[in-house]
């Protein structure tokens, strides 16, 4: 399998995203604070595998869609 290539910056449409899942979990004020923390945060890199022990999910498999889309992405060496 080819090396993932990470971006460099995130996408601007995963700020929305992370507002949407933190707004389960925090108050309204908290979330805003924490959004704007991550937009000027540097950017860190961790291993898949870490993150999903960390969160304690399980993998989806190759054929979700999503997971699909992201795999040829790597495997065409796209970010």
């Amino acid at each position: 399998m080819r090396a993932v290539t990470w971006k460099d910056e995130p996408d601007e449409h995963d700020f929305p995203a992370a507002t949407a899942y933190l707004s389960l979990l925090l108050p309204d004020d908290d979330v805003a604070s924490v959004v704007e923390t991550l937009r000027s945060a540097e950017i860190m890199h961790q291993k898949a595998k870490d993150i999903l022990r960390a969160s304690q999910l399980t993998m989806l498999p190759p054929d979700n869609p999503h997971v699909a889309t992201d795999l040829a992405k790597v495997k065409d060496g796209k970010p």
